[in-house]
Parts: C-alpha cells; structure tokens; sequence
C-alpha cells in the first residue's frame, strides 16, 4: 500500500507496506487523504459538535487558537481543526496574515483597524470579531496590506 503526501509543492512520499489493512491502516489513510486536501487547497474539514465539515479556505475569517485548541472562524460558527496554527499557516495563500501568535486571519475579511491608548493596533473583521496586532507582526502585516510607506 502507497500513500502519496504533498508537502511545500514538492512530491514526498509516505510508503507503508502492510499485510492486512486494519483500523490503524485506515486512520493513517485518512490522515493523509485530510493533509492531502489541505495541501491542494480544496477544502480542509472542521468539526462542530458531532459533524466533520469540508470547509473551504476562502470562507475562513480566522485560524485562532484558544485554549490550547485550534479554531476556525466562519460567518458566526467555530469549528475546530485538528491541525496546530503552524500546520495551517505553511499552506495558506497570500491571502492570510498571521497577526498574533495565535491568529491568522483572511485579508479579505478585514474590516477595519483601530489604534488603541497602549499603542496596539487592533483589526476587526468583517464579522465583528476583533483580535489585535502583535508588534512583532505589526511590520509584515503592513508590509502585505501594502500599508508601509517610505
């Protein structure tokens, strides 16, 4: 048995030989058969409560991270992912902007930035949630909104 796993544009492969396919056999298959999806870009899957929900990456407004749990925002319903914050962001497109240690959000979703007393930017989506700008990411956020100028 062959799988075949997509990472960074590049073909790498995962090969398993296995004289039965069993339980284990089939959680690996679908593991790969997820990343494989995420990788392409179709969709990638998140739960809310007792369903797996394709989703497609466009939709998302936010990747977050809360308690420890990976999150995805989506018009008003969380769901949660199964892949950590650093998995999703090496294969999300120009599209998404990590702005704090735990969010990545859609650029396309923003709605406006807001400049706090304590010198934080915040940044508020189109469906109102709000998170803020780390300084750290504060340069690069600029820089890929085409917001710095010389």
């Amino acid at each position: 048995m062959r799988f075949k796993l997509f990472v960074n544009e590049q073909d790498e492969f995962l090969e398993l030989h296995v004289a039965n396919k069993n339980s284990f056999v089939n959680q690996i298959s679908n593991m790969v058969d997820n990343y494989n999806s995420i990788i392409n870009g179709k969709n990638i899957y998140g739960y809310l409560e007792d369903d797996i929900v394709p989703i497609s990456i466009n939709d998302v407004n936010r990747f977050y991270v809360e308690d420890n749990k990976t999150l995805i925002s989506i018009d008003g319903k969380i769901y949660k992912s199964k892949y950590r914050l650093y998995q999703i962001e090496e294969i999300l497109n120009d599209e998404f902007i990590k702005i704090n240690q735990s969010c990545i959000i859609n650029k396309r979703k923003i709605k406006r930035f807001n400049a706090c007393w304590n010198g934080t930017l915040l940044v508020e989506l189109l469906s109102g949630e709000i998170d803020y700008i780390s300084r750290r990411n504060l340069k690069e956020v600029k820089e890929r909104l085409g917001l710095k100028h010389e």
